[in-house]
């Protein structure tokens, strides 16, 4: 509600009133009038009213306040202890209850005259406000890291929704840092940050007449928790190299939010942000990139959920950057088949990591990669007109750069030729002489040709260009040579020369010797004829000798008289021939002194062994019955074997194994001979038959064997005459017993228990028969040890008061199906502690303590390996909440001080949040728990602060409690730390005198915050009193904040008789001007603009110029950031 107070000054109350020097004493009542409400006024019921009445007395005028005041209403009395002021002002604020009724008021004076007056008013009716919280609701979910939505709705039966003022508060948090006004649909909502814990929030609603209405709703405030984020790939410590693409993978969650409301954030140490790449709703976040630098990366993705609570993970990515290509040559250039090509780096690869660098090589022969990686390349490899390049490939280590290379042409090798001989080696004049080359070499693999040429001592033989030289062209004593050049048809190698052969003497050859007569008797002479021949044509000559059965005969020459000889001796002829210079090897012919005819031997009886027979046997002929030979003569034997009727050529016996095959029939003929001829011959026949396997072992496996396994019979040592393919029937016996139907190479668990015995037979089989068995040794089958068990160690997160639970989570099972008993062992930091059982109390551990807890499975016989879970023993507990010293919850300045205590030396996260976003500081509590936080704000924004507490352990504490303050936008431009402003004392004086010229307009924009600020102004004015005319007119208007601001006037000092309109200056005034009534033009007519605390005419030629002080104060206790707005002018009209 709005009031506009027109005050005029007082200077001209008094002006033509009479004086009265007649002084009379005598007792009057005093003069009662009430001023407000007038008789008739209509007022609210149930809301403060103010009564404000007028007290005069002639005889008590300087002291009034000596003059007892009664307030009543509808006859009863309200208002003990009102009091009247000096000026005669009289006040009481009541209820008043709907109906007509009456006001009284009544004075006594200190001489007891008493006086009333009585008005009479209408109370009529004035409910009270409604309110109803639609949101927050009783059992929904709130967090207090997270902006809660504030919906409600009001409504009021006289005032209009949009002129309530409405309050939110809570329990822990009191006033909540937002203002609203109602909608014209009686709406009203606003955000704002909770603290954990219940709450009883309380919407109030308040009328213009003051009347208020609530709804309550509790609620609780949850702790929201934070994102996670796992990232897969890279994995840390992952090398790439540059330009390389990168698959990126991180998973993502969040207790409240989907994953693809996420906020994620992919950033490199070197890069900077290179990707904000969310999740999908799967929850995994995926790209790929090929721009990272090359280096060190810590790649850092972090994830930020709707309540700004974050989550990092990282990972190293070290960026390679590969080396460039050397500068590489090929050496020899010109090269040929017989080189060794060797590749040669004149400029070393460069690598920006500094890495060393390693070379690899790859030889291509004709654009063809030949799969040499060598260097050098062996001569061996290259062929005449190949084209080798070579690539020289860097690697740092990590990867390979770009490759150098070079290229060569093999040309043309020459031949080579070791040595060259000449044959025979003793050479004679009938020799043919052969030029014999030896070590030809020809790189390019040509075939070997040669030029020849012969010398004869020391001359060459024109036209014998052949390999050999016959005897024509030499006799005895001539020295030859030969000079052979190679040639592979395109190059003449290097001549070799030969070693001189010389032409040596010819040794006659041996005689052709004839003893006459052929079959001679014992009365023949017997005489030996010889011829032999020389080469170099030299004279013969004979030299005779004769032996009888082996023996010299003592006879010489070239005969042997008749009377020497006897019948059946043998005489045999030996004869040398001499040219004189060398003798010839030995001819001879012998003769028998024979007088009677030879008989035949007989067939002999003979069969063949073994039969039958296999390709492992040798086929011996033994003889049944030896050859019968009439003479008596010794007789030897000859073989001759048939394969199949076709002769095979051997003549041995026995005739070996290596000749037979099965399926083949080998026939044997057998022939006697008794020194004179052959006689008749027999045979025996074999047919070869299926040689049988063998196999020289049997093994089974695994050799430890137990109820789960699978045995597998192992043979070795196969064999087979024929070549057949190997082959195996099985038989598995346990415990002794055949297994029925166990005969394949493996014999499943399901056929044994713990302790049987178990054998396996193998016979050798290849497709035709079975040949020797072999029996494997035992295999005893093992007791199964339990499976290892699974363990929980709890609790998870141990303290140092906590005792540790150990528990089976997996139990072992035994595959034998034992009994299983299970072994507790206890070891702290990798110590062992001697303790068992399933517990440890708390008096054995102690914080920073690693406990593990080591479990085995028994079954009485083995021990399965130990199931382990071990915990740290540490400080879990998540400190206290912090607490915040509320700020002033409205400011002029953009700087706050957030004072509070914590956790004594814990780190102190705040949180800051606003309109423009959230941000968040740290600092380290002190040692006594304090701590505090300078804030730059932003003008005009609303800001809430909360903080957490997070100790040396990592624990992190439930949110404090939600501080606000608001920074105010305009601000108050003559505020500041000193008094200065602050009272009428010391008011601020910021313009020069004010004239009544009506060029110049003061405005003052200010505000007050709390209940410590007033705001005083000082204005100087002056009046330029022109005759006949009045221009001055002391003007001050408050143009903005007259809901929350009012103002009062003093003139001429600070005392309280200085007020201007006393009656309205407790409640202030909006609007005050003082000025003379100007009658002198006619154009200010009464009483438009009389004075509304003055009289009703002034007089023209008063000088009104004054000194002002204006107290601008606020009418309400709720503050807020609302400012106010004064204009002040003189002398505008």
């Amino acid at each position: 509600m709005r009031f506009s107070f027109l005050c005029f000054g007082m200077a001209a109350v008094l002006a033509g009133c009479p004086g009265d020097s007649t002084l009379k004493s005598f007792h009057e009542p005093p003069v009662v009038s009430i001023d407000s409400p007038a008789s008739g006024a209509k007022v609210d019921e149930a809301v403060p009213i103010l009564m404000t009445g007028t007290i005069t007395d002639k005889k008590f005028s300087s002291s009034l306040t000596a003059v007892d005041v009664t307030w009543s209403v509808g006859g009863n009395k309200v208002c003990d202890g009102a009091v009247v002021e000096l000026s005669g002002y009289t006040e009481c604020t009541t209820v008043f209850e709907r109906g007509t009724t009456t006001i009284t008021l009544s004075a006594i004076n200190p001489d007891g005259e008493s006086s009333s007056s009585v008005v009479e008013i209408e109370v009529q009716k004035n409910e009270a406000p409604t309110a109803e919280i639609v949101t927050p609701v009783e059992g929904g979910e709130y967090f207090a890291n997270r902006l809660t939505l504030f919906e409600g709705r009001v409504a009021d039966g006289e005032d209009a929704a949009e002129a309530l003022t409405v309050v939110w508060t809570s329990s822990l948090d009191g006033l909540l840092p937002f203002s609203t006004s109602p909608a014209s649909d009686g709406g009203t909502s606003g955000t704002a940050y909770l603290s954990a814990g219940e709450h009883q929030l309380t919407l109030t609603v308040t009328d213009s007449t003051g009347r208020t209405g609530y709804d309550t709703a509790t609620i609780e405030v949850l702790v929201g928790s934070k994102p996670t984020v796992d990232l897969i790939t890279p994995a840390s410590g992952d090398t790439v190299n540059i330009d390389e693409i990168v698959a990126f993978q991180a998973e993502v969650g969040d207790a409240e939010d989907a994953p693809e409301d996420l906020d994620v954030v992919w950033e490199s140490d070197l890069d900077g942000i290179f990707s904000s790449q969310g999740a999908a709703s799967d929850g995994f976040a995926e790209f790929s990139y090929d721009m990272l630098s090359h280096g060190a990366h810590a790649i850092t993705v972090t994830v930020t959920d709707s309540d700004g609570l974050t989550a990092v993970d990282n990972a190293t990515l070290y960026v390679n950057a590969p080396p460039d290509a050397p500068v590489v040559h090929i050496e020899p250039d010109p090269a040929t088949s017989d080189d060794t090509l060797f590749a040669v780096v004149d400029v070393d690869s460069y690598d920006a990591d500094g890495d060393t660098i390693s070379y690899s090589y790859r030889w291509y022969q004709n654009g063809i990669d030949s799969g040499v990686t060598t260097n050098p390349l062996p001569a061996s490899a290259t062929d005449r007109g190949d084209l080798w390049t070579v690539y020289v490939t860097p690697d740092d280590g990590t990867a390979e750069g770009p490759s150098g290379s070079d290229t060569v042409s093999i040309g043309n090798s020459a031949p080579t030729l070791a040595s060259v001989s000449i044959t025979p080696a003793t050479a004679y004049t009938d020799d043919t002489l052969t030029a014999v080359p030896t070590g030809w070499s020809d790189a390019d693999g040509d075939p070997a040709d040669y030029l020849y040429e012969w010398t004869r001592n020391g001359a060459i033989l024109g036209g014998e260009t052949a390999v050999t030289l016959d005897g024509s062209n030499f006799v005895r004593g001539d020295q030859i040579i030969v000079t052979v050049t190679p040639y592979d048809g395109r190059e003449y190698g290097t001549p070799v020369v030969s070693s001189i052969r010389t032409i040596t003497n010819s040794t006659p050859t041996a005689p052709t010797v004839t003893v006459t007569p052929s079959s001679p008797e014992r009365e023949d002479d017997l005489l030996c004829s010889a011829t032999s021949t020389d080469a170099d044509g030299d004279a013969l000559s004979y030299t005779y000798s004769w032996t009888v059965d082996g023996a010299p005969s003592g006879v010489v020459g070239d005969a042997v008289s008749a009377s020497y000889t006897e019948n059946g001796e043998t005489w045999e002829c030996t004869v040398t021939a001499s040219d004189g210079a060398a003798t010839s090897a030995i001819g001879t012919d012998s003769v028998i002194v024979d007088d009677y005819v030879n008989t035949r031997p007989e067939a002999p009886t003979v069969h063949i062994d073994p039969d039958p027979a296999d390709t492992t046997d040798n086929l011996a002929v033994v003889f049944d019955a030896a050859s019968y030979d009439q003479d008596g003569d010794t007789l030897t034997y000859s073989y001759r074997w048939y394969k199949d009727g076709i002769d095979s050529g051997e003549t041995s016996n026995p005739l070996p194994e290596a000749f037979t095959s099965r399926g083949e029939v080998w026939t044997v003929d057998v022939t006697p001979n008794d020194g004179y001829g052959d006689g008749t011959s027999t045979s025996a026949s074999v047919l070869i038959e299926n040689a049988l396997p063998t196999i020289s072992s049997a093994n089974i496996t695994p050799t430890t064997a137990y109820t789960a396994d699978t045995l597998v019979a192992v043979p070795s040592g196969y064999a087979d005459a024929d070549g057949d393919v190997a082959g195996y029937h099985y038989q598995w016996s346990v415990n002794g017993s055949a297994v029925a139907g166990a005969t394949n190479a493996s014999l499943s668990g399901s056929y044994f228990v713990k302790g049987d015995g178990v054998f396996v037979e193998i016979l050798a089989w290849d497709g035709y028969e079975e040949g020797t068995s072999i029996t494997s040794s035992t295999v005893t089958i093992a007791n199964s040890p339990p499976t290892t068990p699974g363990v929980d160690l709890t609790p998870v997160y141990p303290e140092d008061d906590d005792t540790l639970t150990c528990a089976v989570s997996t139990a072992s099972t035994d595959a034998d199906g034992d009994a299983i008993t299970y072994t507790y062992a206890w070891a702290v930091d990798g110590v062992p502690t001697g303790l068992g059982g399933t517990t440890v109390a708390s008096s054995y551990t102690s914080e920073g303590e690693t406990w593990l807890c080591s479990v085995t499975a028994s079954d009485g016989s083995a021990t399965s390996s130990a199931g382990t879970d071990s915990s740290l023993v540490s400080d879990y507990t998540s400190p206290d909440a912090p607490v915040l010293t509320s700020p002033a919850p409205y400011r002029d300045d953009t700087v706050v001080t957030i004072l509070g205590t914590g956790e004594p030396l814990s780190t102190i996260t705040l949180y800051i949040s606003s309109s423009a976003g959230l941000s968040t500081d740290t600092t380290t509590a002190s040692a006594a728990g304090t701590f505090s936080f300078t804030e730059a704000l932003t003008s005009g924004l609303s800001y809430s602060f909360y903080a957490t507490s997070t100790d040396a352990h990592g624990n992190v504490s439930s949110v404090s409690n939600v501080v606000t303050t608001e920074t105010c936008d305009p601000v108050d431009e003559y505020e500041d730390a000193t008094s200065y402003g602050d009272s009428c004392s010391d008011p601020i004086v910021d313009w020069s005198v004010l004239d009544d010229a009506g060029t110049t307009t003061l405005s003052i924009t200010g505000n007050i915050l709390d209940a410590s600020d007033d705001d005083w102004f000082y204005v100087s004015t002056t009046d330029a009193a022109t005759s006949g005319i009045n221009y001055y007119r002391m003007h001050v208007v408050m143009s903005a904040g007259t809901s929350e601001y009012a103002f009062e006037v003093y003139e001429g000092g600070c005392e309280a008789s200085a007020v201007e309109c006393s009656a309205s200056a407790a409640a202030g005034y909006t609007e005050y001007e003082d000025y003379a009534e100007d009658v002198g033009d006619g154009s200010h007519s009464i009483p438009s603009e009389t004075r509304a605390c003055g009289a009703a005419t002034g007089n023209v030629c008063d000088d009104l110029s004054g000194d002002y002080y204006i107290h601008v104060f606020r009418t309400t206790t709720a503050y807020s950031c609302q400012e106010y707005a004064l204009t002040i002018t003189n002398g505008l009209w």
